[in-house]
């Protein structure tokens, strides 16, 4: 009879088949203890060929999001300096000396830009500016932003307008992906939520 429902930390528990039996290893406050499968309600998400243990999918995919935390650093930090990419001025400099106050200059200037929102700098005769920096629009970042979307999208089996991706997102669609993620996704787990219920709780 069914005392009580306790959570087990899923780091700390180790699964093992021993004579064809499936057991679970725990350690709780430092102290192993050791459950039978009938005791254990296990829910599996991205089941390891084993059969046993299960993989994670931030550990899978960490390309994916780390994909994601780099698109959403270099866009901070894009913008937090104005979209001003580093430049190279290229120009007739005789001495370093005329190369150091040059560079003074164009960086007041350009601080200066940026400080009063000026659309255009003023440059001597025969100096060219040139960006260090990557283009923005280049960078595809709204693409690239996109892309990771989709991409956990796919890994937790969601439509992309439940991650707030209404690109392609239209009145009839939407409804239609509702309908894919209860069936696609919410029954599977509810089903397999159910069956272990029946079996470990009810012995069905």
């Amino acid at each position: 009879r069914v005392i009580g429902l306790h959570a087990l930390d899923p780091a700390a528990v180790t699964i093992e088949r021993r004579d064809g039996k499936v057991t679970y290893a725990y350690t709780e406050n430092g102290r192993p203890r050791r459950y039978a499968a009938a005791e254990v309600i296990d829910l599996a998400f991205m089941l390891k060929s084993d059969g046993l243990t299960a993989r994670s999918p931030l550990v899978t995919n960490a390309e994916v999001i780390g994909l994601a935390q780099a698109v959403t650093k270099y866009a901070a930090a894009w913008f937090r300096n104005g979209g001003v990419p580093p430049f190279a001025v290229t120009g007739p400099f005789q001495t370093a000396g005329a190369l150091d106050a040059a560079a003074k200059d164009f960086d007041r200037a350009v601080r200066e830009a940026s400080a009063k929102k000026k659309q255009a700098l003023v440059m001597p005769a025969g100096f060219d500016v040139k960006s260090l920096g990557g283009d923005a629009e280049k960078a595809q970042m709204i693409e690239a932003q996109r892309f990771v979307v989709e991409q956990i999208a796919r890994i937790y089996g969601l439509p992309p307008v439940f991650l707030q991706d209404l690109t392609n997102g239209t009145l009839n669609n939407v409804e239609q992906q509702d309908l894919q993620l209860t069936k696609h996704v919410i029954r599977p787990w509810a089903k397999q939520f159910e069956d272990e219920m029946n079996l470990k709780l009810f012995g069905w």
